[in-house]
């Protein structure tokens, strides 16, 4: 069922022409040669007479010099010419060469199909390679997410249990600071103070801090534990 794309270049095969003419297609053939994959010299059985001019030296230059590859079947299965040996493939009849084209197309076809077979099994090896790494990757991470969880709710449930005696001593620690605190506002306090043996000099409601703002002819009061005086400033002096 191959498809092929034949084009014809008629030219006599025996007597005198067969230079001539055979030279003048080999050359259109070369013009052309982009067009074709080969070219082909074929011709029915003949006596040996009628194939000598498929010895002539510049018929076998021609083709030993052509840029496509040319085969013969010139048709004949005991003589050799020299067309034969300097042509790319020689063979004995026109049907042996269709046949050689042919089998060519089917070992390229049975490389295709063979390299098909390569690249479906390669793919499906590797296929079943990532997927195995896959399955593997998939099931270590399910065990590490696993870990991570179990990890979060032990030491979740740890501070559930550690929470009410961190409670219990972060409530012991405050009333503790407000014990302190209280004392030490206690011990500060102005009754406190007075009862120490201090005492607390002001003027219009105003606490007096330094001598400089005492003045003569005024009066201050003084206050003690047991209670406030009136006093009058007489004179002040430094002694």
């Amino acid at each position: 069922n191959y498809r092929f794309k034949i084009h014809l270049f008629l030219t006599a095969m025996q007597g005198e022409k067969v230079q001539i003419e055979l030279l003048k297609q080999l050359e259109k053939i070369n013009r052309r040669k982009e067009q074709f994959d080969l070219a082909i010299i074929i011709r029915g059985g003949g006596a040996k007479l009628d194939l000598s001019a498929f010895d002539d030296l510049k018929i076998c230059e021609a083709v030993a010099k052509s840029e496509l590859p040319i085969l013969t079947g010139i048709g004949h299965d005991i003589d050799e010419s020299v067309l034969d040996i300097v042509a790319h493939t020689a063979l004995k009849t026109p049907t042996a060469v269709a046949d050689f084209i042919i089998q060519h197309n089917v070992r390229f076809e049975s490389k295709i199909l063979e390299l098909e077979h390569y690249l479906k099994h390669q793919i499906q090896q590797i296929v079943q390679q990532e997927r195995v790494k896959v399955n593997s990757d998939l099931s270590a991470l399910k065990l590490l997410i696993s870990n991570i969880l179990a990890d979060k709710q032990n030491a979740l449930k740890l501070s559930k249990q550690k929470l009410p005696l961190l409670s219990y001593q972060s409530l012991q620690a405050a009333k503790i600071k407000l014990n302190h605190q209280t004392q030490l506002q206690h011990f500060l306090s102005l009754e406190q103070t007075l009862a120490r043996g201090f005492s607390l000099l002001s003027r219009g409601g105003e606490i007096l801090t330094s001598v400089e703002e005492l003045k003569e002819k005024e009066q201050v009061q003084i206050q003690f534990q047991d209670g406030k005086r009136i006093l009058t400033i007489d004179r002040l002096s430094n002694e």
